[in-house]
């Protein structure tokens, strides 16, 4: 057998043996990586819709609501209390974007207050806020994120998800690992 054939020989052994693991396919792949995830509902009525989808170190929420306003609120350190100048609100009219930081539970720092790569989109009554997920963890290990949202219109006024109150308390957690 010539040196060219053992080579080749070789080399599709180590496919066999080495291609096949499923769980060796990336080994850069680490269980501390984010997901990517199918789209999962939070809510789901006659008045609203929250879903989200985790891809490419992103989070893409697509909220719908017959109200002016869509917010986000996020408990960046996960400790149920809001953090001034830490936590952060991400809000939309339609307009595009306003990211700020939480003051208290009803104040918060200027629009743009908080830097941000976030994008925000408004067709009809549907809204679409892509975030990386940088934004909204407390550190790179973090494997989830507490997120809370709430619906505004001058008709209707606030509508919130998951509770009606205006605290960290009772957020939405995402698992993001």
């Amino acid at each position: 057998m010539n040196a060219n054939k053992l080579l080749s020989m070789i080399f599709f052994l180590s496919l066999l043996i080495y291609g096949c693991d499923k769980e060796n396919d990336n080994p850069s792949q680490s269980n501390n990586d984010v997901i990517d995830t199918a789209s999962v509902t939070l809510v789901s009525n006659s008045k609203h819709s929250i879903v989200y989808q985790i891809r490419n170190r992103q989070i893409i929420f697509k909220l719908k609501s017959n109200q002016e306003n869509a917010f986000i609120d996020v408990d960046v350190n996960q400790n149920s209390i809001i953090n001034s100048n830490y936590d952060r609100m991400y809000g939309s009219d339609g307009s595009g974007i306003c990211v700020q930081y939480f003051i208290d539970a009803n104040s918060w720092t200027v629009c743009g207050g908080a830097p941000s790569n976030a994008t925000a989109t408004k067709s009809n009554n549907d809204y679409t806020f892509t975030i990386p997920l940088s934004e909204l963890e407390n550190s790179t290990s973090s494997t989830s994120i507490s997120v809370g949202f709430w619906f505004w219109s001058s008709l209707n006024g606030y509508t919130r998800y998951p509770t009606n109150e205006n605290t960290f308390s009772d957020l939405f957690l995402i698992n993001t690992k």
